[in-house]
């Protein structure tokens, strides 16, 4: 059985990510803000990155630690954010304030 780990609410400004990872520096087309399952008890704030030359990444930021995970190019979570270039609208953006808020009410949601 196939359990989605994701859930895609929207995007994020590019300068607005270059905030809170100033290191990143390929070029990139669209940043993908998620809701992902962790583990069996924790959802957390995960963001896709997809740079200009088609590579895909997995941002994570956790205890002020940041992890940058290169996703396969034809993977699962490339397909699906291939067709969501199609509905980047401003009102699916958030801002940096907004993302933060979402990740404090993630800590009090689990399955327990």
């Amino acid at each position: 059985m196939c359990i989605r780990d994701r859930l895609y609410i929207g995007f994020l400004d590019i300068d607005d990510f270059h905030n809170i990872v100033p290191s990143y520096n390929d070029v990139i087309v669209n940043i993908y803000v998620t809701i992902e399952k962790i583990n069996s008890k924790d959802f957390d704030i995960v963001y896709y990155v997809k740079n200009k030359n088609g590579k895909l990444k997995r941002i994570r930021i956790h205890n002020k630690e940041t992890s940058i995970k290169e996703k396969e190019p034809d993977g699962f979570t490339n397909a699906e954010v291939r067709f969501m270039k199609y509905i980047v609208e401003e009102k699916y953006f958030f801002t940096n304030k907004e993302v933060d808020d979402i990740k404090k009410k993630l800590k009090n949601f689990s399955f327990n």
